[in-house]
């Protein structure tokens, strides 16, 4: 709410707002092995032919 009062509609906020923020969600890069790096290409290469 204080971003689009802020921001967009460029207008000061009547009453203050007590809002929590939300906490960072920290995403598992996804990492394949050698081995499962070789699977996926033999795949992708027999749909090419």
């Amino acid at each position: 709410m204080v971003f689009l009062y802020k921001k967009i509609l460029d207008k000061p906020l009547e009453k203050r707002i007590d809002a929590i923020r939300s906490g960072k969600k920290r995403h598992i890069p996804v990492v394949l092995s050698a081995d499962e790096v070789k699977q996926v290409l033999a795949r992708m290469k027999a749909f090419r032919s």
